[in-house]
């Protein structure tokens, strides 16, 4: 629990920092300035447009950092509650919980962005929804096998015997034992949730492909990987150390 909160403090710090910091414009375009190497005044040079990569990037990670947050939030808090009513109640419920939860996970995510795209236009809450939307019966199968498991404890017999609401065995018995696992899976899916936008956006779809984002700057930059391949190193890093540090974050939690 003690990584865990560290984890999101940095995080939420290293977000803080690159929204306050001046940065250049990234979409200032400088053809006279093209492919400039790390320098003190272009952190991480240049691209083929002559645009700061450093801003590039700051901004990349922040459209992401909401699109994680996001995606998480949704799928998470429905998935978990949808797991738990039907883990609780069975029957009937678990029927219709079971159906709705499989359908989200037939439907190709890519489907699901280009609705969401069109109802909420290309913005990152759009790409957050529908990847939300998309990870929805992962969790709610996660949290439905294992209250099943955990509803057999005697504990929860004394608990009904003794005419406990089931409000309350569900919210506090059920859930806190249900948390641990399922932040494990977040942290899982919160990386996968970042590929996920990256590949999106590199394909141009759910997002605004004008914004600065670490799948449209791979798909600009794909051109020049041989000839110039720190521009596309950049983007490449930026996913890569984003998605280890919250697979870190929420793995083996302990609450």
């Amino acid at each position: 629990m003690k990584k865990m909160i560290i984890s999101v403090v940095i995080i939420l710090l290293v977000a803080i920092v690159l929204t306050i910091i001046p940065t250049q414009n990234p979409k200032f375009v400088d053809i006279k300035n093209k492919f400039l190497p790390p320098s003190a005044e272009h952190f991480m040079g240049t691209d083929h447009l002559g645009r700061d990569i450093f801003s590039l990037m700051a901004q990349g990670f922040l459209r992401t950092l909401c699109v994680v947050l996001i995606a998480s939030a949704v799928s998470y808090a429905a998935g978990l509650a949808l797991g738990i009513v039907a883990g609780f109640y069975g029957g009937a419920a678990l029927s219709v919980i079971r159906f709705l939860t499989d359908l989200t996970l037939i439907i190709p995510t890519f489907i699901v962005a280009l609705i969401a795209s069109i109802i909420f236009s290309d913005t990152v809450l759009a790409v957050g929804l529908a990847l939300g939307f998309s990870n929805i019966g992962f969790f709610a199968n996660q949290s439905y096998k294992l209250s099943e498991i955990i509803l057999r404890d005697p504990y929860v017999d004394t608990l009904r015997m003794l005419q406990a609401p089931n409000s309350y065995i569900m919210r506090k018995f059920l859930l806190p034992e249900l948390l641990a696992p399922s932040l494990n899976l977040m942290g899982n899916k919160a990386s996968n949730h970042i590929l996920a936008y990256a590949s999106l956006t590199f394909i141009g779809l759910g997002a605004d492909i004008t914004a600065p984002d670490f799948g449209t700057m791979l798909y600009q930059y794909r051109g020049y990987i041989i000839d110039k391949p720190l521009i596309v190193l950049w983007p490449a890093l930026g996913i890569f150390f984003l998605s280890l540090i919250f697979h870190y974050t929420f793995d083996e939690v302990n609450v």
